[in-house]
């Protein structure tokens, strides 16, 4: 159990199962709440499912601060307290996905051990999933490169690269819901109207213009 806070001033806090910040509990990573819109008419038995919707995520850590003097403790609960400030914004990373963050309440519960401090973080994530720390990417109709170090050119010839045999790929979603995509067309050449076609649904973008070589266009 293991996972880091990074606020948006680029300091950040490793929690787990070790010295000096023992994570003890982690709640709401799992299962989060959904709101189901319905229609009911006059005198209608049950009613209509419209639509639902997932509400915010609330994350809440508990754990212990190990020190060993007071003094100690107190320099690392102010460290905890500066990183987990409620005035930054930030970023938590647990078991290789992030889901960003905002800080609701962050603090200490002091017993007679005052080396050995409890600390409780509750956290609120507008936007509920979990998403993957870099972006998927995959490559269509690329280039190949076959030119390399040392080079030795056989008699025969060689080639420098090769076209991409296939023009159509896969992109797997790695996640639980659907979710969106940014397209870049790449000119390497003049190209017109080039257009991009999704083999399951039959949808297609087609750009009505002219690239050049090294021209770019998002989508």
């Amino acid at each position: 159990m293991e996972l880091t806070y990074t606020n948006t001033g680029g300091e950040s806090l490793t929690l787990k199962q070790s010295r000096p910040y023992f994570l003890t509990k982690i709640d709401g990573t799992g299962n989060v709440r959904q709101t189901v819109n319905t229609f009911k008419a006059p005198d209608q038995d049950g009613a209509f499912y419209i639509s639902s919707t997932l509400d915010m995520r609330n994350i809440t850590l508990e754990g212990t601060v190990v020190a060993e003097t007071p003094d100690e403790a107190y320099t690392r609960r102010q460290r905890f307290l500066q990183i987990f400030s409620p005035k930054l914004r930030g970023t938590l990373l647990y078991r290789g996905r992030q889901i960003s963050c905002v800080v609701e309440e962050a603090g200490f519960t002091v017993s007679t051990r005052q080396r050995i401090p409890k600390f409780f973080v509750s956290l609120l994530c507008p936007s509920p999933f979990f998403e993957t720390p870099e972006e998927v990417r995959e490559e269509l109709a690329s280039w190949i490169p076959l030119f390399e170090f040392e080079l030795e050119i056989p008699l025969t010839g060689m080639e420098f690269g090769m076209r991409q045999p296939s023009q159509i790929i896969t992109v797997d979603n790695i996640g639980d819901v659907s979710c969106g995509c940014q397209i870049v067309f790449r000119a390497l050449g003049t190209v017109t109207n080039p257009e991009l076609l999704n083999m399951d649904t039959g949808e297609y973008i087609k750009l009505l213009t002219t690239m050049s070589a090294g021209d770019e266009i998002q989508v």
